[in-house]
Formats: structure tokens, sequence, C-alpha cells
């Protein structure tokens, strides 16, 4: 696995594109672009100690689900909103084995909404520990599509957390452009969050199962 550093994820998320049809913008996003963000959103996951282990790995096989399903059904530049729509069409999107697109992606939401929350958290008041952003971006975004023993182990796990100073260093966050990278973040991931659950809620997919 390749080195993480806070300012690949951020390159990653910003490349993100919104594919336009019709001359109308998608809610959802280009297939690859997205599929590297959230590969690289994996290796965040990684840094944030064993408890987390199982989300980043569920991140890395989800993204290899909506890559394969990219390269079989769109061209090179595909939206994920015409393999959505498409499931919507035919009834597809409640689909578990194999699992549909639709319900992948969201689960791929729900780790870019973590990471979304997360940002804010850390942008809002630097005198807040690391352990208790990520307690808070997980309960808002995870905890409730998680098991009551996943979230006991996710919560009892926290304390292991380092000091928010000690993880800058690890992710490579230069201390005087803190607060840039965090806005950047903020605006990129806002933007992605924002789109895909305004989608999902007005198509009624935020409760597949």
């Amino acid at each position: 696995m390749s080195h993480f550093t806070w300012e690949q994820l951020l390159e990653k998320f910003e490349a993100v594109e919104f594919p336009e049809r019709n001359g109308k913008q998608d809610e959802l996003p280009q297939v690859s672009s997205f599929v590297e963000a959230c590969l690289e959103m994996g290796k965040f996951f990684n840094l944030l100690g064993r408890a987390f282990s199982f989300v980043q790995k569920d991140i890395f096989s989800k993204a290899k689900i909506v890559q394969d399903y990219g390269e079989r059904f769109l061209p090179e530049k595909g939206s994920l909103q015409e393999i959505v729509e498409q499931e919507l069409s035919n009834g597809a999107c409640a689909v578990n084995e194999p699992p549909s697109c639709s319900r992948t992606v969201l689960r791929l939401l729900w780790a870019t909404h973590f990471l979304y929350v997360l940002v804010q958290k850390l942008t809002l008041d630097e005198t807040t520990p690391l352990r208790s952003c990520i307690r808070e971006a997980y309960d808002v975004a995870l905890k409730e599509h998680h098991s009551w023993a996943i979230q006991k182990t996710v919560h009892a796990a926290l304390v292991f957390l380092p000091s928010r100073e000690f993880f800058y260093r690890k992710i490579g966050v230069d201390i005087h452009k803190r607060d840039s990278y965090m806005k950047r973040g903020d605006k990129a991931l806002g933007t992605i969050v924002e789109r895909m659950y305004h989608f999902y809620e007005k198509n009624g997919l935020l409760q597949l199962p």
C-alpha cells in the first residue's frame, strides 16, 4: 500500500467529477474519479487503528465492485447515476447477491460522510481531542449502520488514538497549512456528500438493505 498523505486525499476528492448529460449536471459522480477517491479514503481509515480496519476492507471491496460495474456498463467517463437509474428502472436497487451498484455506492457514501463530518469537527475547534472528533463523526455517519457489538468495539478503541498534533504529522499536515487543508476538505467533501444524499433521498434509496 502506497504512503498516505492528507494532500493526496484532498486531491483525489477535488478531482471527483459530476458528468453533464442533456445540459444538466448529475448528482452522482463519474465512476473512476469517485472510485479513486474512495481507495485513497480507505488508506485513511487504516490510520485510525484496528477498530476501523473492517471499514477499510469494506471500502476497498466496495470500490472494486463499483469499478467493475463501470467497466461493464459504461464508457470510460460514465456516471454512477446512469447505472443507478438503470437499477431504479428495472427494480434491481435492493439486490444483495450480487450486490447492486446502488446499495454499494450508498455504503461508500456513508464512509465519505464520516470523513466530511470529521473534517468539520477538526476545523471547528482546535481544542477538541482527536478521539472526540472521530467519535462524533462515527456516531453521525456510521453508527446506525453497525451492530451494537461493533459500536461498542469502535467506541472502546478510540481511547488509544493519538493526539491531534501527532496524527497531523502522521498524515503529512503542515501545521502552517492546516486550516487551508481542512477548508479544502470541507469544500470538496461537502459538495459530494450533499449531492449524493439528495439523489438517494429523492429516489427513496436511503434505506436500502
